[in-house]
């Protein structure tokens, strides 16, 4: 049996949801889709899914750590929850060296500010610092 699906998104990233939820429908999941605003009550709509219910996050990271933190405090293990990241203009990322966290402009390698190792941004990111992993570049120039 496949697991339920339940895609808490903002309008924003409406585009983006939309054609991941209709991915998985293809797939034969069952899926809801729960728009975020301001007056939302996570605790609430996490509180009514049963056991097993994978949670997927589309929405600016600051807003998915609250999601993240209220299906966490309700029990559900940090493999249920899956954040897709998105398209920001300056992501967070964090040095795989120092852990120093600071947003870029692009994704091509920089000097870390705090330990000045060059760094390379990934697609890997992490729930634990809520930010992209930027590992050593060893490119030249």
């Amino acid at each position: 049996m496949k697991r339920k699906i339940v895609l808490f998104t903002d309008e924003r990233h409406m585009e983006q949801a939309n054609t991941k939820l209709k991915s998985f429908e293809q797939d034969g999941r069952m899926c809801e889709l729960i728009i975020v605003k301001s007056e939302t009550n996570y605790e609430e709509i996490l509180t009514g899914l049963s056991v097993g219910t994978q949670v997927l996050i589309c929405t600016e990271a600051e807003e998915a750590q609250v999601i993240q933190r209220s299906a966490l405090s309700l029990g559900f293990l940090h493999d249920d929850i899956i954040y897709m990241s998105s398209k920001e203009k300056n992501p967070r990322v964090f040095c795989s060296q120092c852990h120093f966290i600071q947003r870029v402009d692009q994704k091509i390698a920089f000097k870390c500010r705090n330990c000045s190792q060059k760094i390379l941004p990934s697609d890997h990111y992490s729930a634990y610092h809520h930010a992209f992993l930027a590992y050593p570049s060893f490119q030249k120039g």
